[in-house]
């Protein structure tokens, strides 16, 4: 959970100045937060981050998903389901709404879709486009169906994120 800069000089052997510019640099490249002293891990993982865990079943999900959708459907698919688009292959006249780039460019290369893609802010952490033009685009559509992720769900409070912009977009 904790790094300390005095320990890992110790492991590898080198000055503590050395442990500290590897750090800063890991902290620039997003990999880890500083900490007096040490360092510790980012809690908040970008999309891209997550996507490399539990890849087998994300793509038995997407495939399962992907099954839902007929030709000349609409649909909305949001960055955590971008995967289905892989799997639209062979589907014809089929619309995607999104505001992802991920999707877009999983959807891009299948000449058979037809991709709508809000424009917006762009969001690194969630490779998605969000604030007042992707709500506006997004709301200008009536889709089927719709494949979104969220960060938590509770009888009580419904769907949660502690990404607001990209629940503003999704509730649109």
């Amino acid at each position: 959970g904790r790094l300390s800069v005095s320990g890992l000089a110790s492991d590898f052997g080198v000055s503590e100045v050395t442990i500290r510019g590897h750090l800063r640099t890991l902290e620039q490249q997003g990999m880890l937060v500083r900490t007096r002293g040490g360092a510790r891990p980012i809690t908040l993982q970008g999309i891209l981050q997550r996507q490399q865990v539990n890849v087998e079943a994300k793509e038995k999900i997407a495939q399962a998903a992907a099954e839902l959708i007929g030709d000349d459907d609409t649909v909305m698919i949001g960055t955590t389901a971008a995967l289905i688009a892989r799997h639209l292959t062979g589907r014809r006249g089929v619309q995607i709404v999104t505001n992802s780039t991920l999707v877009f460019n999983n959807a891009r290369t299948n000449p058979a879709l037809n991709i709508i893609l809000a424009g917006g802010v762009f969001r690194p952490e969630s490779e998605s486009l969000v604030g007042p033009l992707a709500e506006r685009a997004i709301a200008d559509f009536n889709t089927r169906i719709a494949f979104l992720g969220t960060d938590g769900f509770s009888p009580e409070r419904g769907l949660t994120t502690r990404f607001v912009e990209g629940a503003q977009v999704a509730t649109t």
